[in-house]
C-alpha cells in the first residue's frame, strides 16, 4: 500500500483527529502541540513521540484507515477537510 494513501485527513468517532502528510501527522484540534514525526516499512506505520516509538499495523479500505496495535485497533475514516 503506497505511504501517499494515508496522506490527508482522518476523523475519529465523527471528529477530525489527524491530518497525516508525507512526513508528519498533526493532531487537528490540539493547537501548540508539535507534529509527530513518523515512518512506514510494508504494513507498518512508526511513529516517534517525545522519544518513544509506537509501531502499529495499518490497512485502508475504502475511506477507512485501521491501525492495530497492542491496545487495540482504532478505526479512522477519511474526511474532506480543507484546513
Amino acid at each position: 500500500m503506497p505511504p501517499k494513501s494515508l496522506y490527508g485527513y482522518w476523523s475519529l468517532e465523527g471528529v477530525t483527529w489527524l491530518k497525516i502528510t508525507s512526513d508528519s501527522i498533526y493532531f487537528v484540534d490540539e493547537e501548540g502541540t508539535s507534529p509527530i514525526k513518523y515512518s512506514i516499512n510494508k504494513d507498518t506505520i512508526i511513529w516517534y513521540f517525545d522519544g518513544i516509538i509506537q509501531k502499529s499495523k495499518y490497512n485502508i479500505v475504502q475511506d477507512t484507515l485501521f491501525m492495530k496495535n497492542e491496545e487495540g485497533t482504532t478505526q479512522y475514516i477519511r474526511v474532506n477537510d480543507k484546513r
